[in-house]
Order: structure tokens, then sequence, then C-alpha cells
């Protein structure tokens, strides 16, 4: 009898001591979500973030959603997207309102487009289901920037579109003309520098570095002529043809990468346009 008494003693003593240990766990998270959204709140991030993976990694699952927002938030004004649209993922995972996962998708998807992964992005926006005005809207800016991305330029053009005032949007179809967007063409600089050293780097209106292109290999062309007037002509092959060789196939290249710089540098000037149109033509996005 008395050995029953010590095990329901005991007993109630285990039950007793594991429910103090619950409400001083329960309080301690409490209080680190506390400091952590303090810290925050004086943009002290790396140690929010910090404090904010303590208190998830001892959460007992009724303020996850709102850590997973919070650590999602603090990775997206650090600028890691990576991590950013990962926890704003968990958090969609868990989000029960309808207006909630909306904003979760719209913020893994601005993730995927800062890293440039349009595809991802496009597969968050098409997991939308509210329709109303504002989030079409939104939606239609946002698709709009993933298909410029992805240089499906007719595409953007028709998102965009949809994001402006009847009146604005010839302004956005001139935008979207070849000569802004197009141009100048990789491809053609390249052909033209293998044509005539320095005409691609022209073509592509860096003109010092096209006069330098064929300054130089007129240079080594005369050098070779002159060795083989001198000496023979196999000499000249010999000491020029490597040198040559060397500087006219790195000639085409550079034109080709020169061209492309200039037409990112130009896609880009359309965007910020468009971005500023739409800015004075809808308040939010």
């Amino acid at each position: 009898m008395k050995l029953i008494i010590r095990y329901l003693i005991l007993s109630v003593l285990i039950i007793f001591s594991q429910a103090a240990v619950q409400r001083l766990s329960a309080q301690n998270l409490e209080e680190t979500i506390k400091v952590a959204d303090n810290q925050f709140k004086n943009n002290e991030l790396t140690t929010a973030l910090k404090t904010y993976q303590r208190a998830l990694f001892f959460s007992d699952g009724s303020q996850t959603l709102y850590l997973f927002r919070q650590i999602a938030a603090i990775s997206y004004l650090v600028n890691d997207y990576e991590t950013a649209q990962k926890y704003w993922g968990l958090a969609y995972n868990l989000a029960e309102n309808d207006s909630l996962k909306t904003e979760l998708l719209f913020n893994k998807a601005s993730c995927q487009i800062l890293n440039k992964n349009y595809q991802y992005a496009l597969i968050d926006l098409f997991s939308v289901t509210d329709t109303s005005v504002m989030v079409e809207k939104r939606m239609n800016f946002y698709l709009g920037t993933c298909y410029f991305g992805l240089e499906d330029f007719s595409k953007a053009r028709t998102y965009f579109e949809s994001c402006v005032e009847l009146k604005n949007r010839k302004e956005v179809d001139d935008l979207f003309s070849r000569k802004n967007l197009l141009s100048p063409s990789p491809k053609t600089a390249r052909i033209l520098s293998m044509i005539t050293p320095g005409l691609g780097q022209a073509y592509s209106h860096d003109l010092k570095s096209g006069l330098n292109s064929l300054f130089l290999t007129s240079g080594l062309i005369a050098l070779g002529i002159n060795i083989s007037i001198s000496y023979s002509p196999v000499d000249a092959i010999f000491a020029i043809l490597p040198w040559y060789q060397r500087y006219y196939t790195g000639g085409f290249g550079k034109a080709g990468e020169i061209a492309s710089r200039k037409r990112q540098i130009k896609r880009n000037e359309v965007y910020n346009k468009i971005l500023k149109m739409i800015a004075e033509n809808s308040t939010q996005y």
C-alpha cells in the first residue's frame, strides 16, 4: 500500500513539474519573441534574425507562422532572397487566411524575380487564386516583369499595358520597339568585327574601342609585311600570326560583349521608364 502511495505522489510531482516547465518555456518563448521584435524595430537586423531563429528552435508551434514571416522579412531586407523565399514558402504552407496566402505568394515571387529565377516566379504567381481588381493589377505588373526578364517582350508589353491608363498605352508600346530592346545585336557586332577589326565596336557606339582594335591589328599586319620583306614570309608567319590571331579573335569577341552590355543598358532604361509610368498610374503594386 505504501508503495502505491509513493508511486501516486511521484506521478503527481512529475505532472506538476512538466506543467511548470511548459509554462516557463512559453513565457521564455514570448519574451524571446518580444526581444526579437524590439531588435527588428530598432533595425538591428542581424541580431534580430538570430533571436527569431532561436525562438523558432524552441517554438511549440503556436508562433511558427509568425516566426517564419519575420525571418523571411529580415532575410529579404539583407538581400538574402533565397532564404526569404524559402521561409515565405514555409509560412504559406501554414497560412489559412486566403489574403495572407496571396501576399506570401507575391513575396515569394518577388524574391525569385530578384534572383532572376523568372520561371519559378511564374509558378508562384499562377498559384494565386484571388481575382480582385487590386490583385489583378499587381499580378499583371509581376507577370510583365517576369516575361521581360525572360525576353518574351510581346507578353511583357501586354501585361505592362494593362497596368497603365489607356492614354499611356501607346507610350508603352513605343518603348517596346526593336531599336530599344534588340539593338545593338551581339551577333551582328561579332560578324562586323570579323570582316573589319573594330567595326563591331563602332556599330555598338564604342568608337574608342573600335579604333584601338583597328590600329592594333593593322599594326600587326604592317609589322608582318615588314618582316616578310626583310626576312621571309615564314618568319613573318611564325612571329606575327599567333599575336594577330589572339587580338583578332579577342576583338570580335569583345565586340559581342560590348553590344550585349549596351543592349542590356537600353533594356534597363526601358524597364525603368515603364516602372515610372506605372508608379504615376497607380499607388500600389
